[in-house]
């Protein structure tokens, strides 16, 4: 019983850092998606 909460537990845990870091990649890129694409217009 206690092995099966551990599982489950560290899958949780999993679940919430994949969720956190893809919420960081996508700020990031909404954040330097402006800059990004002023960048590349005005080098066309």
């Amino acid at each position: 019983m206690e092995e099966m909460s551990m599982r489950y537990v560290s899958k949780f845990l999993l679940g919430i850092y994949l969720f956190f870091l893809l919420w960081l990649i996508l700020f990031k890129l909404s954040f330097n998606l402006p800059q990004f694409l002023t960048y590349s217009y005005s080098n066309v």
